[in-house]
């Protein structure tokens, strides 16, 4: 930011941090008081004071702020105190990290005001400038500010950690008068769930963002905060929304963990407890980056600002009970892989997401590629992801499509609240569909791992087996058994839309006392069912709008005479699962779902094929008939079956051997279309020959003398060029492949009848397809010993035309066009049609 060492002032509310760590009973010591339950006090510095001691750990120049020594031990009447439990987790034995076990409150001035700190060195022309305000006072004392947002000939750069009530009082009236184009704002998102912002939890990324936007645009009491420089707005320790001003507008960009949720880093690597101080370790490490980059660091800031606030949560007080603390510099050292991953996506206009409720992350990136994100997932695992793609793990159960995120995670903080409130006598019901095979009760399975092991007790019954509704009773009563012995049932109604004699969607009826007040009918007996969860998984319908509208009931009453409407009233969610077949609208994303269970069934049934570094080595033909096969004829079930039936025992690799015959493909994919994906590098080899021969006659029959009217060293007849020519051109027929991915395409036999296939490049397909061809070129001739000279010599191996795309003239730029533009001509007198991914 400045060549000299920038000068960093640090203010605002100031808080004395009381940390109360019980002591052991000692039932043989001499003293008495050992006896009894007893604790001790550790006093630290918060609010402003913590900010500034946790900047003194990340910088390597002086900070200036209040005297921790002048504050310490100052009586609540005058400085607030605030109070924390902290321990580490009883229930773990093995737990050694202490962290915050309760929040005990606050103790402070008794008429609310207490005394003002005055900073000991304030200099007036200071760099940059970070206030703490939370809300308990210094907003509304200017005698308080530093001096250099008092005078208005300063301009430094102000980061401002805010907190509830937002945009409130004489501070802010100050910075956004006189520091609004400097100012950087720091904010939570739960800050915004205070003032009333509908702002989903725990469900996926993208309703986060979506929610944000929304709440950004329209809610007034955050207007004024985009009226800054640039807002930050903090999702717990896992994600942060940031908006930067434009000359033209603003621009947004977000940082989040791909493989988590708001929540999840606590979550997924089970710390308990809680901790003071997460904000402050951000807003230092923002604030450090700032000092090294100016606001061009914003972005890296917020990045190593999450990484701070995790890392102080999993590092605590430390293990010593007897002198807990907060860590120091190691707090802001380069990430390590416990920190977990932060990626980023940029939005243009953050606004424009409200028109479409189903976006996807993975779906905004330019030019996705999703055949390579498949394949990666595939061989290396989802960990290995470079690109920002969103994940949702279950245990065994990895989830990539946003619906299916959001309908998890919705299903498991229902479970989550569910198994924790004991006040809950009656059930808990959703339902889950799908197509037939795609994997239903897995999913369900997986989701309810981990949640409370102890208690929970899988059972399962399909109602298509059911004869009368005695079977449906004795359920009732298995269920009614468990749940008497303290256990908490997840049953599994599989095929709860089957019918029931002659009426379509029969059952229905018989769940509703259940469903409503956990109780069930014996005869003229009620009995109670007690606390359990129903989950009913479709059968004839294969999502939960098909079962909405009637599931093969047409009219409206027969409908209701089916009770549809009740049913669906008494449930609390639902899953739909999207399977590994494409659906409707569902452009690449079934070949990511396809990856990711393929990836798992080989884990699971073929376990000795994952080497010690994660990898999963398989033939890539092999791989792509596994993706891109049109249908599995039985879902998920048919995946796994291949790979059941593939003779694996003792290979070190997945090849086209290993691959069952085609009568047993046949069984669950089109056998003849596998096998074809399955060969297809071995056709295109074939075809190779033949297509750099069309390529060169292509070439001859449109090459030009060049300005010494000398023409290029390719301009021979095939039977007279020189092989490493006829290599070159060998080469640029078998990058076909690549260059398509460049553009979100690929080739595939025209014999599978392919799907959006592509007859012509559009005009910036054609641009990109000739760059790259254009730097191909380049890169084969420097290797075959040819320099850029003015005029082109064939002997000396000289050539005009070795400069950079943007150099060439445009002559010689649409020579590169055309001959991209004779690609999907090529390809389909090899046999190859050309699709669009996406």
């Amino acid at each position: 930011m400045n060549k000299k060492s920038p000068k960093i002032v640090v203010a605002g509310d100031i808080a004395l941090d009381w940390l109360q760590v019980d002591c052991p009973l000692k039932e043989d010591d001499p003293r008495n008081w050992r006896k009894y339950p007893g604790y001790r006090w550790h006093q630290y510095a918060g609010g402003a004071l913590l900010v500034a001691h946790m900047l003194v750990d990340a910088v390597d120049y002086p900070v200036h702020t209040y005297n921790f020594d002048d504050l310490k031990g100052s009586a609540s009447d005058t400085v607030l105190h605030s109070l924390a439990r902290i321990g580490t987790d009883k229930g773990n034995k093995e737990s050694t990290v202490l962290r915050v076990r309760q929040y005990l409150g606050y103790s402070g001035p008794a008429d609310g005001a207490g005394a003002v700190s005055t900073l000991d060195d304030d200099p007036a022309d200071a760099t940059i400038v970070v206030l703490d305000d939370a809300g308990n006072g210094f907003r509304d004392n200017d005698t308080a500010w530093p001096s250099a947002i008092k005078n208005p000939e300063s301009r430094p750069l102000v980061v401002l950690k805010m907190s509830h009530p937002l945009a409130r009082g004489g501070l802010w009236d100050r910075l956004l008068k006189d520091h609004a184009d400097r100012l950087v704002v720091v904010i939570s998102a739960n800050d915004l769930r205070t003032l009333g912002a509908n702002i989903s939890r725990r469900l996926s990324w993208e309703r986060t963002v979506t929610d944000l936007a929304w709440q950004i645009a329209y809610n007034p009491a955050l207007r004024p905060l985009t009226a800054v420089s640039t807002l930050v707005i903090r999702i717990g320790i896992d994600g942060a929304l940031v908006l930067r001003r434009t000359g033209e507008g603003s621009v947004a960009t977000f940082l989040f963990d791909p493989q988590g949720y708001e929540d999840a880093y606590k979550d997924q690597y089970q710390y308990p407890g809680d901790m003071q101080g997460l904000t402050p370790a951000f807003v230092a490490a923002l604030t450090r980056r700032l000092a090294c980059d100016g606001e061009a660091g914003t972005i890296d800031g917020v990045r190593e600002g999450i990484i701070a606030s995790r890392r102080l949560f999993r590092l605590g007080y430390g293990t010593d009970p007897g002198a807990p603390a907060y860590p120091g510099p190691e707090l802001f050292t380069p990430s390590v892989p416990e920190d977990g991953l932060i990626e980023r996506v940029d939005f243009d206009d953050l606004q424009a997401l409200e028109d479409d409720p189903h976006w996807t992350i993975l779906h905004h990136l330019e030019r996705t590629q999703f055949e390579e994100i498949a394949r990666r997932i595939v061989r290396e695992g989802v960990g290995a992801l470079q690109n920002p793609v969103p994940i949702a793990r279950f245990n065994n159960l990895v989830v990539v499509d946003r619906d299916e995120i959001e309908s998890y995670q919705s299903i498991r903080n229902l479970l989550a609240e569910y198994i924790s409130n004991t006040q809950i006598r009656r059930p808990l019901s959703f339902a889950v569909f799908g197509p037939p095979g795609s994997g239903k009760s897995f999913g369900v399975s997986e989701l309810s791992k981990g949640m409370a092991p102890e208690q929970i007790e899988p059972m399962t019954f399909n109602l298509s087996q059911f004869e009368s509704t005695r079977d449906l009773v004795g359920a009732f009563h298995l269920i009614r058994d468990a749940a008497l012995e303290g256990k908490i049932p997840l049953v599994f109604f599989d095929e709860f839309d089957a019918r029931f004699g002659d009426h379509p969607l029969g059952w229905l009826r018989f769940f509703l006392a259940p469903m409503q007040d956990g109780v069930f009918k014996d005869g003229e007996s009620s009995h109670p069912i007690g606390r359990a969860v129903f989950v009913f998984a479709g059968g004839t319908s294969v999502s939960f709008d098909e079962f909405a509208k009637g599931g093969g009931v047409q009219d409206g009453p027969a409908l209701k005479n089916a009770k549809v409407p009740d049913f669906i009233s008494r449930l609390r969610g639902r899953i739909d699962i999207r399977g590994c077949n494409p659906g409707p609208d569902d452009e690449g994303r079934y070949l990511v779902r396809r990856a990711l269970l393929l990836r798992s069934i080989i884990e699971r049934t073929a376990k000795h094929l994952v080497t010690a570094s994660g990898m999963v080595p398989i033939d890539s033909g092999v791989l792509r008939a596994f993706l891109k096969v049109p249908a599995y004829r039985h879902g998920v079930r048919s995946m796994q079956a291949i790979v059941e039936m593939s003779t694996l025992t003792d290979k070190k690799i997945f090849d086209p051997a290993s691959i069952p015959p085609i009568e047993q493909l046949a069984l669950h994919v089109d056998a003849a279309l596998f096998r074809l994906l399955m060969l297809q590098d071995i056709l295109f080899e074939r075809m190779v020959e033949p297509m750099a021969l069309a390529i060169h006659a292509e070439y001859l029959a449109n090459v030009t003398p060049g300005t010494a009217g000398q023409l290029p060293p390719m301009a021979l007849p095939w039977e007279t060029l020189p092989e490493e020519f006829r290599e070159s051109t060998r080469d640029q027929a078998r990058e076909i492949r690549q260059k398509l991915r460049v553009v979100n395409c690929g080739i595939m036999p025209k014999a599978m009848g392919v799907d959006r296939v592509v007859m012509a490049f559009s005009d910036l397909q054609v641009e990109l397809l000739a760059q790259k061809e254009h730097g191909r070129w380049m890169e084969e001739m420097k290797r075959n010993g040819w320099v850029r000279g003015e005029v082109l010599d064939n002997e000396e191996r000289v050539h005009p035309d070795l400069i950079p795309w943007g150099s060439l003239s445009d002559d010689v730029k649409e020579k590169d066009r055309d001959a991209i533009r004779t690609i999907p001509r090529f390809l389909e007198e090899a046999g190859f049609a050309i699709y669009s991914v996406l």
